[in-house]
């Protein structure tokens, strides 16, 4: 993985704190669009890493969006 698209991920899990596991959200977390918009347009820009769907259901845990992650991780 290049260290600018690591860096750019990064910037992605900026939010105080671990990822919330009951029904609300933090502040500061992403919309579930929002967030699969900024992850494909790295992936698109950088080329997909190798682990890019394990990536994306981190991400997507990290924002609380607990349902789409879960979905994603029993695939892989």
């Amino acid at each position: 993985m290049s260290s600018t698209l690591h860096k750019e991920l990064q910037s992605l899990i900026t939010q105080p704190g671990p990822a919330a596991l009951g029904p609300g959200s933090r502040p500061g977390t992403l919309a579930q669009a929002d967030l699969i918009r900024a992850l494909d347009e790295l992936f698109r820009h950088h080329g997909p890493p190798a682990k890019a769907e394990l990536i994306r259901a981190l991400l997507l845990l990290w924002h609380d969006h607990h349902d789409a992650s879960h979905t994603i991780s029993q695939s892989i």
